[in-house]
């Protein structure tokens, strides 16, 4: 087996492109604030829209259920 020698001293890493990735983070995090508003609006609007759907189903069956009522009168007719 070969033996690696080994190399003493301080290294230094220098990231080029931290700004791109900054921007990168900046976006997800407005996307993912669009994201949470347009889910609370979703939220929102579907519960109004199940309330709504729920009258209108009961009112449908009120009117299938719905009977009418009705007087029969004679009308004497006068000689």
């Amino acid at each position: 087996m070969f033996k690696r020698k080994k190399k003493s001293g301080q290294v230094t890493i220098e990231i080029t492109n931290m700004n791109d990735m900054k921007q990168l983070i900046s976006e997800a995090q407005s996307l993912m604030y669009q994201l949470e508003n347009e889910l609370n609006f979703y939220k929102e609007h579907k519960n109004k829209l199940q309330s709504l759907t729920t009258r209108l189903d009961k009112k449908v069956k009120e009117v299938n259920n719905f009977k009418f009522k009705a007087k029969f009168m004679l009308v004497k007719e006068e000689e």
